[in-house]
């Protein structure tokens, strides 16, 4: 068995890419695994013994080379890029583990992302991608140079059929559902307390007037929750990327409500799981709060903002009632649908697939 790996991913205090990792350390505890992040986005895994802190600081001069290397698409030494190369020859395997990893540039070009992992896969023949889905992607350019990329990598799997469908001819490519379905769940321990759990986004990007609809929608949600008798928990499952932001505004334009409202921020998987495992229903915006709505069987209602859920909606439970975040209608009805068992027993017992190239590598079968 290897005793280290290097895991590459989105360490942000995200939730749903901390789970990727705080499963993967638990599946294979007497494996360290090493990581380069913040000293604070780090804390949400400091009680886990084998995820151990390659320090990321964040100095003027990191922050220079970054940008120079996004800039010229050629990792330069002294990024985060060039750190993640030399990491990849310090250590036995290599992994790349995430949800949304193959983001590409809207021109149609390649990026240093692409660069940097062409240089990693010639440094390394343990090179695994976990759990991502592919894309969006704008150009044949693209989709042929991973290609390429992905017949020279250990393995690659993915979580959507969509994302498979564009690789499913090399024969290290795969799909299997989200690999949080890999969570140790004790049916004993789920409850269901007389609150909603809602998961919100920042909607800014997507213009005012998508704003504005998306909010009023979420509030008026929130409204009939609290005069159904339920209180309402809005969880913010990323801080940095602005979840927060919007639970804030949410609260501030409910003044009259504030009493039933609570806001809970991402800042420990074990308590951020049991919130989201003891509602009684889950409305979903992020991604994950979807997919941890079926894990933990609970009605579940999803706002899409991204082809990447609704893609997996069609792969796996197509029954799951859901909208697009641009086509929302004030009066759109909300209906909250509970995953039928026998479904989600066979997504657990599929998820656990993701982890068959892994096996190879680390155990040396």
């Amino acid at each position: 068995m290897l005793d280290s790996v290097f895991v590459d991913g989105y360490w942000e205090t995200n939730l749903g890419d901390d789970l990727f990792l705080y499963i993967i350390a638990k599946k294979y505890s007497r494996i360290n695994f090493f990581i380069t992040s913040t000293r604070d986005n780090y804390r949400v895994f400091n009680n886990i013994k084998n995820i151990n802190l390659i320090e990321q600081k964040r100095t003027p001069i990191r922050r220079f080379l970054n940008s120079m290397s996004r800039g010229v698409k050629c990792p330069l030494v002294g990024s985060i890029y060039s750190k993640s190369i030399e990491l990849s020859k310090r250590y036995p395997a290599y992994l790349e583990l995430g949800g949304s990893l193959f983001i590409l540039p809207k021109n149609g070009d390649l990026d240093v992302n692409y660069k940097k992992r062409t240089i990693i896969s010639k440094h390394t023949d343990k090179y695994v991608i976990m759990g991502s889905n592919f894309g969006p992607y704008f150009s044949n350019k693209q989709l042929k140079a991973y290609r390429k990329l992905f017949t020279s990598v250990k393995g690659v799997s993915f979580r959507d059929k969509a994302s498979y469908n564009l690789f499913s001819d090399i024969e290290s490519v795969s799909y299997y559902p989200d690999v949080v379905f890999n969570l140790n769940v004790e049916e004993s321990q789920i409850k269901s307390k007389n609150y909603t759990l809602f998961s919100v986004i920042n909607t800014d990007k997507y213009g005012k007037d998508v704003d504005a609809k998306y909010t009023q929608f979420v509030i008026d949600q929130v409204k009939k929750e609290i005069l159904s008798g339920n209180s309402v928990v809005i969880m913010s499952f990323c801080v940095s990327e602005g979840d927060t932001t919007k639970a804030k505004e949410i609260l501030r334009k409910m003044s009259k409500w504030q009493d039933d409202i609570t806001i809970m921020e991402h800042s420990d998987i074990e308590e951020s799981l049991s919130v989201i495992k003891n509602a009684k229903k889950i409305f979903a915006t992020r991604y994950h709060a979807m997919i941890l709505g079926w894990l933990f069987n609970k009605p579940t209602f999803v706002v899409s903002y991204s082809s990447k859920t609704e893609n997996v909606i069609k792969t796996y439970n197509p029954e799951q009632p859901y909208r697009k975040i641009r086509e929302i209608k004030r009066n759109d009805e909300v209906e909250y649908y509970r995953i039928e068992k026998s479904r989600l027993i066979l997504l657990r017992e599929q998820a656990k697939k993701h982890f068959n190239v892994f096996d190879k590598v680390v155990l040396r079968k």
